[in-house]
């Protein structure tokens, strides 16, 4: 995860995270950490980061002041495509090894 974070500028949780926010736009923090299945704390701290690298923008619900609402910026797309395919290769990658040393 820090590996990939330091490679490609998104941790495997960021990527994931901003996955979600895609299908589901202006989603709150509650509603993305139950369709990621992240811990809170993880998710926290994961929202921060995205928000200093100005991938997402968090915003107030005009609805509820209370609540805040997840949107992923134009940065914040352009990276989760130009890391896709490497997430992906990665993934094979971790399969393969994973079936190999299943027997």
């Amino acid at each position: 995860n820090q590996a990939a974070e330091r490679d490609l500028g998104l941790s495997l949780v960021q990527w994931s995270l901003l996955k979600h926010l895609i299908d589901m736009p202006c989603a709150s923090a509650q509603d993305l950490a139950q369709a990621a299945k992240v811990h809170p704390s993880t998710l926290t701290q994961s929202l921060r980061r995205l928000e200093r690298k100005k991938l997402i923008f968090v915003g107030a619900d005009p609805k509820d002041s209370r609540r805040k609402l997840l949107v992923v910026t134009r940065k914040g797309r352009d990276a989760l495509l130009s890391s896709a395919r490497t997430f992906q290769k990665q993934l094979r990658r971790f399969f393969r090894v994973r079936r190999s040393l299943q027997g």
